[in-house]
């Protein structure tokens, strides 16, 4: 990590429209695939653009160059008027990455935790012989399994504050614990990430999470309750 690059995330269905607008570079699906880096220039400015989304929805990150990024996020705006262009706080990013299931580093998952646990084991290659730290040791536990998981899980509630660490019950024995939390404002639900204890006995509707001393039904869902088209 430096102090040499900015970060400008541009997110939304008219995102790729409005950087059409700003560049000549081709961000249709074929030539920009989920995922990958282009170099591109805007207004003079060289710049990388990332095709990543936290908000669930089409977008890229652009990561550029100290000097030029107060010029270019003026330009942006500038262009964005045409375009229902808006500025989007930490609240309404993290509603969204909720929706999608979206984890969040240092509430969800954390150096505790393995890729396996917290449902990221598809992004690690390990039926490839190239070798890393930690690799052997997630080569047994997909092969001898691993205890506990997280979930995505809806809160049968409104107008809750949740927020973190909210033991989860099973009757009166604690199951396991909120990770992160809040409103999903597109789906209107109470949304949470769960940490279960043991993954082999996560529990149906009679599991229950604790809010400021009440209890309310969790759900655990099997797919995130967001989906939007990405192309």
């Amino acid at each position: 990590m430096t102090d040499d690059y900015a970060v400008l995330g541009i997110m939304g269905p008219g995102s790729r429209t409005l950087l059409q607008a700003l560049s000549d570079a081709d961000f249709g699906d074929l030539a920009f695939p989920f995922s990958h880096a282009r170099s591109i220039q805007i207004e003079g400015c060289d710049l990388l653009a990332v095709r990543l989304s936290f908000v669930g929805e089409l977008g890229w990150e652009l990561y550029i160059p100290v000097a030029g990024a107060a010029r270019l996020m003026a330009r942006i705006m500038q262009i964005g008027k045409n375009h229902d262009l808006a500025l989007a706080g930490h609240f309404a990013l993290d509603s969204c990455r909720l929706e999608k299931g979206y984890l969040h580093w240092g509430h969800d998952m954390g150096p505790d935790d393995t890729p396996f646990e917290v449902g990221l084991g598809f992004t690690v290659k390990l039926d490839k012989e190239i070798d890393f730290v930690g690799r052997q040791a997630l080569l047994e536990q997909r092969q001898n399994g691993w205890r506990k998981q997280l979930r995505l899980c809806e809160v049968m509630a409104k107008e809750i504050l949740i927020l973190h660490d909210e033991p989860v019950y099973q009757g009166e024995k604690i199951i396991a614990h909120c990770t992160s939390g809040g409103l999903g404002f597109r789906v209107d639900k109470i949304l949470c990430f769960a940490m279960f204890y043991n993954r082999d006995s996560v529990p149906g509707p009679e599991c229950q999470i604790e809010i400021a001393g009440e209890r309310f039904t969790l759900n655990v869902l099997d797919k995130p309750p967001y989906q939007a088209a990405l192309k």
